[in-house]
């Protein structure tokens, strides 16, 4: 968040409207007093979507259990709660363990009706959505200019909600129209994809697994390999597990190394008490902001640097597993599939 001054009546920008966008402006809609004002810019006219909830196939599964999915903290168990009841086909959805993993698209209709009844409860802050691209922001005058397609706009606080830049492109020797090489999982066509052809794809998290159930529900018979740059593979995903706790309090932790070896540490313990170890990355999660606020500034970059690429991978195709596995194993059963873990 850039602040401008501090103002009785605060006009707040968020740039990005997409799931980010939508759940701060859900937070400011609940907790600003009357007089403050929000203003989104987002070109698309649909709030709360983005790509990662975007209205699409139904094989685009949630990557987690759904009961697990929430917009504030307070809201635990009620997307879930909002699916079985709103879609009178919820129960195809439901694993042998009792989790849900619903359509990604699902929990992008529960948040732009969430934020939809927090805009109609409180009439005294306003909303604007600006269907427009933010291009820049300067400070000026103790306040911020945010530059768009539509003109300037001041405002005394802005908050980027701009989520993941698309990947640089793959650089071709030569170019080439056969083989067919696609630079984005998100506009090829797989009706121009022979049903026989050979494919390679290039990652293994989510992004994959979505690529794989499009092949799959359109009848796709060739091989296809996945290139993992560090050598993982996706794993299933539990949908219903025990909660870990520690038994020690957490130890001091002021390095990154340090921080590794706990959350290595934990998720042994987890598994050493009889449960899972996606419930030691459970009980990282939820103590985030303490963990993270505990390392200092050169210990935070540190960490990006060298964890996060390693972390990103490891628990994306952790959890992509639930949402994918179904197609993959299906796959693998007509030998259809192969992971190649070359390291390039």
């Amino acid at each position: 968040m850039l602040r401008g001054g501090e103002y009785s009546d605060m006009r707040c920008a968020i740039i990005g409207g997409g799931y980010s966008g939508a759940a701060v402006a859900l937070a400011l809609l609940k907790n600003l007093p009357s007089g403050h004002a929000i203003t989104m810019f987002e070109p698309s006219r649909e709030i709360g979507r983005g790509i990662a909830y975007a209205t699409g196939p139904d094989h685009h599964l949630l990557n987690v259990a759904a009961h697990t999915v929430s917009i504030t903290p307070d809201d635990q168990g009620g997307f879930c709660a909002w699916a079985v009841s709103r879609f009178p086909d919820s129960a195809r959805y439901r694993e042998a363990d009792g989790a849900y993993f619903f359509p990604r698209s699902w929990f992008g209709t529960y948040v732009q009706e969430c934020l939809a009844n927090a805009i109609a409860s409180n009439p005294d802050v306003t909303f604007k959505h600006e269907i427009a691209v933010a291009s820049s922001v300067r400070h000026e005058r103790g306040h911020l200019i945010v530059s768009s397609s539509i003109g300037e706009h001041e405002f005394d606080k802005v908050v980027f909600a701009i989520g993941n830049g698309p990947p640089s492109p793959i650089r071709l020797l030569e170019p080439c129209e056969n083989p067919i090489v696609e630079q984005s999982a998100w506009k090829y066509n797989t009706n121009g994809i022979p049903k026989t052809a050979r494919i390679v794809i290039v990652g293994i998290g989510l992004t994959m697994a979505d690529v794989i159930a499009d092949l799959e529900g359109c009848g796709h018979q060739g091989s296809i390999t996945c290139i993992s740059r560090n050598g993982r593979r996706p794993h299933v995903s539990v949908g219903i597990r025990a909660e870990f706790t520690p038994a020690e309090e957490f130890p001091p932790i002021v390095t990154a190394r340090e921080l590794v070896q706990a959350v290595r540490r934990w998720t042994d313990d987890a598994v050493a008490q009889g449960g899972h170890w996606i419930s030691g990355v459970d009980h990282v999660i939820r103590n985030t902001p303490t963990l993270w606020r505990s390392l200092p500034p050169i210990e935070r970059s540190r960490l990006r640097r060298h964890a996060l690429a390693m972390g990103d991978s490891s628990l994306q195709d952790a959890s992509s597993g639930a949402s994918s596995d179904r197609g993959i194993d299906r796959l693998r059963t007509i030998h259809a599939f192969e992971g190649d873990s070359s390291r390039r």
